[in-house]
C-alpha cells in the first residue's frame, strides 16, 4: 500500500520438533530478517505457540559451535504467539552474515524448551 519495498531472508530449520496435540505432525522454525519501512528479527514456529511473559522473550543461540548465549525479545505486536521478535536486529543480521550452523533454544507453549538447527547453505550477503 506504501508502494514500500520489503525484503525478507529467512532460514529454515534443518530439524523438526514433534508437538502434542493440536500441533502434531512435526513443528518447523524459522528466523527471518526483514528490511523495509523498518528492520527487524524473528522467529517464528510453524505450529506451536513461543512463551513470552509480561517482561518479554528470550530465547539460547549457539554459533558454530561455539559457548551458548542469551537473545531478548518480545512477542508479535498483533499477539501471535507463533513470533518472538528479537530486540536486536544486528546481531542477529551479523550471525546470519557468518554462522555455518545455528542452534535456537526457545521455550514453548506446554513442551518446555526445545531446540532446532539451521543450517545455511552459505551466509547471508551484507547486501541482501
Amino acid at each position: 500500500m506504501t508502494g514500500k519495498i520489503t525484503h525478507i531472508a529467512c532460514l529454515d530449520s534443518e530439524d523438526q520438533l514433534q508437538f502434542g496435540f493440536p500441533y502434531d505432525g512435526g513443528s518447523t522454525g524459522s528466523i527471518c530478517l526483514r528490511k523495509g519501512k523498518q528492520t527487524d528479527a524473528f522467529f517464528k514456529i510453524d505450529k506451536g505457540q513461543v512463551l513470552c511473559g509480561v517482561d518479554g522473550c528470550e530465547a539460547t543461540l549457539r554459533v558454530d559451535g561455539g559457548e551458548p548465549f542469551r537473545v531478548s525479545g518480545s512477542e508479535s505486536n498483533d499477539g501471535d504467539s507463533r513470533y518472538m521478535f528479537f530486540n536486536s536486529y544486528q546481531r542477529i543480521f551479523n550471525i546470519a552474515k557468518k554462522a555455518k550452523e545455528i542452534k535456537i533454544e526457545v521455550l514453548y507453549y506446554q513442551e518446555g524448551k526445545q531446540t532446532l538447527t539451521f543450517a545455511p547453505g552459505k551466509p547471508l550477503d551484507a547486501k541482501w
